[in-house]
């Protein structure tokens, strides 16, 4: 029935594929600047911030060739992208080595934090296995300190898991990048409990990456 409403309702009067996209509705472009203004705090264009990303690509792409030598016995980008793809020895096996290897991340990280951070959680965050949902993800703790921060790693496929990307992926969803971010939020005190849970994702995923790479 739902695909007969599509095909048959939707359709017909829908937009073609080459007007997809906010800027083809009234005042789309306004309402898409004001949006990104919402989501990156920033002045930016769409353009600007779509080059800053092309330019950390670029980035990117000299530390693979840097590193890549010694990983795979190639600084050729095709050769180290398709070793990152599908080399076994350069993937997980079993989904418990995924919980362990994100454990052993986040103790260290919790272990170094008091030498980089003033205000430190005081709520505790564990790795927990998960057979659904994105790829990784955090939950925050309760705020009567009843349960602690929680970083899932989807470990349907753990095939699919690069060992070059589970410390990362711990240190961003787990510690010290959204666990701090919200787990000290949620224990403020003197604040509105509505400010304890507002999230910026400019903040928030800027955050993230930020904590991958001091870690």
């Amino acid at each position: 029935v739902y695909r007969d409403v599509l095909r048959d309702v939707v359709a017909p009067v829908a937009r073609p594929d080459d007007q997809v996209g906010l800027r083809w509705l009234p005042d789309g472009a306004y309402d898409y600047d004001r949006t990104l203004r919402f989501f990156t705090t920033t002045g930016l264009s769409a353009q600007e911030i779509h080059d800053i990303g092309l330019q950390q690509v670029a980035k990117l792409a000299d530390e693979y060739r840097a590193l890549g030598p010694e990983v795979v016995g190639s600084d050729d980008l095709d050769t180290i992208f398709e070793a990152m793809r599908s080399d076994p020895k350069l993937h997980f096996e079993r989904g418990e080595q995924l919980v362990e290897a994100s454990e052993v991340a986040m103790r260290r990280a919790w272990d170094a934090m008091p030498d980089w951070f003033e205000v430190l959680p005081q709520a505790p965050c564990a790795g927990q296995a998960t057979m659904s949902g994105a790829k990784a993800f955090y939950f925050p703790p309760a705020t009567d300190g009843s349960r602690g921060g929680t970083f899932f790693i989807n470990v349907d496929d753990p095939g699919s898991w690069g060992t070059f990307e589970l410390e990362s992926m711990a240190f961003h969803e787990g510690i010290p990048g959204h666990h701090l971010q919200l787990a000290i939020a949620s224990e403020l005190t003197g604040v509105p409990e509505f400010r304890k849970h507002l999230i910026n994702s400019a903040y928030a995923e800027g955050w993230g990456l930020y904590t991958e790479r001091l870690s």
